[in-house]
């Protein structure tokens, strides 16, 4: 049957192209079925698994522009993260800078302190073993006070300032005095005046 069908869709077509008179009711009846089982394969084969995958692909670029739109949002943020911390490290780096300058400043004064301390320290301990001087000197003139006479002292003062022949090397006092000790010596025989 199928091969008689054929036969009669294919003489249908050669009349009609041929325009040879009119085609007979049940070849067009039949032409009319097989076109709308055509359809409907068309319909079913093709159109209807395009229309699927048409709507799928609809479906996925809705979904990827909803994706793509919400990458670029978190594009943004990020873009305006990344100048935040753009803008943090540049404030910390200028901090740190001002830090480190601070920090220069804080070690070269404590250096300045150390020094200065350190200068006391010796200006403290020259102080401290002038004090022994003088009371050593204090000491030793207070012996000499107890140990020797107005008169002695008026000679010494008198051969030490105008070389008087009364002191002598035989004379049999002997001092032996540094500078520090000739100063308090003659200040108290200019006392004895």
């Amino acid at each position: 049957m199928k091969c008689y069908q054929k036969q009669l869709q294919v003489r249908a077509l050669h009349e009609h192209k041929k325009g040879r008179g009119r085609v007979s009711r049940d070849t067009q009846a039949l032409l009319r079925s097989k076109l709308a089982d055509f359809h409907q394969n068309i319909q079913r084969n093709q159109i209807a698994p395009l229309k699927e995958q048409l709507q799928k692909a609809t479906q996925e670029t809705e979904q990827r522009k909803i994706q793509t739109e919400a990458l670029e949002e978190e594009k943004t943020q990020m873009q305006e993260n990344i100048q935040r911390l753009t803008q943090e490290r540049d404030n910390f780096e200028q901090a740190l800078e001002v830090s480190n300058q601070r920090q220069e400043q804080i070690d070269q004064l404590t250096q300045r302190i150390q020094t200065l301390t350190e200068k006391e320290d010796k200006y403290n301990a020259d102080a401290e073993e002038m004090k022994e001087q003088i009371a050593n000197l204090e000491a030793s003139l207070g012996e000499s006070k107890c140990s020797i006479t107005h008169e002695g002292l008026k000679i010494i003062h008198n051969s030490i300032m105008n070389d008087s022949e009364d002191f002598d090397s035989s004379s049999n006092l002997w001092f032996y005095l540094n500078t520090a000790s000739w100063v308090t010596l003659l200040k108290a025989l200019q006392l004895y005046q």
